[in-house]
């Protein structure tokens, strides 16, 4: 393993708990990127422990030479910050994991070892920022790529905007009083709203309806 930290008093303390591992070997340590990218050439670990923030080369700019320079280099990130553009970058930059430094020695040990077998490490915080992201990522998807509603949900909902009554609307439309009310009840909860109001409001807000 690569160690790579700008921060001395961390680098010691790792190096004691991969000491205590039998089947990791401490063979580097980096103080930045730069120093990193001439180590990584020199001694081509198993694996890189990338930090991210540090003076000369950040450790995303430093994954990048790295995996230039070896496309198969293994290298899991060990940060203390857990930002979603900072673990973002990472994967892009070709990291094969992402953890933060409040993991215990036991979950560290484990992470490179899977990394080095190709599993990719996600510790449990940055796991919960990623399906944060995943999910408002695909609810945007949604609704840029998919009607929010359906024809006659929209139809419906034009003729609320203009104050008519549900039976005015089983008139215009020749449907069922009772079918009027069940379309209502979807688009209220489609648009996620409690009344008839709010979902003229909330449909404007959509582009469905024009102010």
């Amino acid at each position: 393993v690569l160690l790579v930290d700008d921060q001395q008093l961390m680098r010691e303390g790792i190096k004691m708990l991969l000491e205590l591992e039998s089947d990791i070997e401490l063979i580097a340590e980096a103080n930045n990127g730069l120093e990193a990218v001439t180590l990584y050439q020199k001694h081509t670990p198993d694996l890189v422990l990338m930090d991210i923030e540090m003076p000369l080369m950040n450790g995303i700019e430093a994954t990048l030479k790295i995996r230039a320079l070896n496309s198969e280099a293994c290298i899991l990130i060990l940060t203390t910050f857990g930002q979603e553009d900072y673990i973002r970058n990472a994967l892009l930059a070709g990291a094969q994991g992402f953890m933060l430094k409040a993991i215990s020695g036991e979950e560290l040990a484990d992470g490179i070892r899977k990394v080095i077998k190709g599993v990719p490490v996600f510790d449990n915080q940055s796991t919960g920022v990623l399906l944060e992201s995943y999910r408002a990522l695909s609810e945007a998807e949604v609704l840029k790529g998919k009607p929010l509603l359906n024809v006659r949900e929209e139809q419906i909902l034009k003729l609320i905007a203009k104050q008519c009554s549900n039976r005015d609307i089983a008139i215009k439309l020749q449907l069922a009083e009772g079918t009027v009310k069940n379309y209502i009840s979807q688009i209220l909860e489609k648009l996620q709203v409690r009344g008839r109001n709010q979902a003229v409001q909330r449909a404007k807000e959509h582009g469905l309806i024009p102010y």
